[in-house]
């Protein structure tokens, strides 16, 4: 029964990922290598973006696009999002912690210093942080009308925020 069992599950997981695959289309047809992104066949360098950039550290798709997150220095990351229809970068973030609600890339929020920020670059809280203090996390509430901001220092406990959407 064991046997028959572990067979199941093997059939339903290969049925899943093969249902993902036909759900997200053609999204599951990237990687990457150095700052080298792939997408159905053809390569792009990210440093064409941002010459900043020395790696691909993940990239993730969010609807129609990939989020594709790179390693540019030690404090920041830049977000390369490319579009799967055009099959181009269309926009750059600079910045830590971006975040989204489900499959919306423009409900995104993200920090760079000081700030949070929404998708389209507007500022949506500033906070007086101390030398050694930085935004160390974002998370939507589960209703998704709040931001918890986390900032954390060296020198002082950990600090949350709420912001109201």
């Amino acid at each position: 029964m064991k046997r028959k069992g572990a067979i199941l599950i093997a059939c339903v997981l290969i049925l899943c990922a093969a249902g993902a695959s036909l759900l997200f289309g053609r999204r599951s047809d990237f990687s990457f290598t150095g700052t080298t992104f792939y997408y159905d066949g053809q390569s792009y360098d990210v440093t064409s973006c941002v010459e900043a950039i020395n790696s691909i550290t993940s990239a993730i798709p969010v609807g129609d696009k990939i989020v594709v997150e790179c390693h540019a220095g030690p404090k920041n990351q830049v977000y390369c999002i490319f579009d799967t229809g055009s099959r181009a970068f269309e926009s750059n973030i600079t910045g830590t912690n971006l975040t989204w609600r489900g499959d919306d890339l423009s409900t995104a929020v993200y920090s760079f210093w000081s700030d949070i920020y929404s998708f389209d670059g507007t500022v949506i809280k500033s906070y007086d942080l101390a030398e050694d203090e930085f935004i160390s996390d974002l998370t939507f509430s589960d209703d998704n009308s709040k931001l918890t901001v986390t900032i954390e220092s060296d020198s002082s406990p950990e600090q949350i925020d709420m912001i109201d959407l």
